[in-house]
């Protein structure tokens, strides 16, 4: 087996990774608007309490708690993908290509002579993989991961690269629903 696949460091690919941090098996936007939905709700019935029983400074900091959620929500949906984006510097829109074999990952990337090279990765060294449906998410550690794209897959399918790894990988081969 060799199935080819390329993945370039953009902001949708950073924003998908940065994304899958935050809110892991579960779909961002779905989450976020459902948080929002329920913090909005409760800002309104705290007014509507506070019409008809009077002032309490309880209901005050339950709305103001309820703006933090909606805020924090917002921040990490919007502005910490860019932030992240930003913070890539030298490999913003760099490509980085992978082969995938019958036991290891090959990885080449491109680039700058300071960010160049190719390596050879065993299956066996992956902590964990998501997938969803644009990208697989390969975890070397927790702070090191390989984005691939799934449109760009070669030679193959996703389906095979999905059979190889959560063969290895078991339970930590986990799929998004998103």
């Amino acid at each position: 087996m060799e199935i080819r696949a390329k993945c370039r460091f953009d902001q949708a690919s950073i924003k998908a990774l940065t994304r899958l941090s935050v809110y892991k098996k579960h779909s961002p936007k779905k989450t976020v608007i459902a948080r929002s939905i329920v913090a909005v709700i409760l800002i309104l019935m705290c007014i509507a309490e506070m019409i008809v029983f009077g002032f309490d400074s309880i209901l005050i900091v339950l709305i103001v708690g309820s703006l933090l959620l909606i805020l924090i929500d917002c921040y990490y949906y919007f502005l910490l993908p860019k932030i992240r984006y930003k913070m890539l510097a030298n490999m913003q829109e760099k490509e980085v290509q992978y082969v995938f074999s019958d036991n290891a990952l090959r990885v080449f990337t491109g680039g700058t002579e300071e960010y160049s090279g190719e390596s050879t990765v065993g299956y066996s060294f992956l902590v964990k993989c998501y997938e969803t449906s644009e990208y697989l998410f390969l975890f070397q550690t927790k702070m090191h991961v390989f984005i691939v794209d799934k449109s760009t897959v070669e030679g193959g399918s996703v389906d095979d690269i999905r059979a190889v790894l959560s063969g290895v990988l078991k339970e930590k081969y986990i799929v998004c629903k998103y």
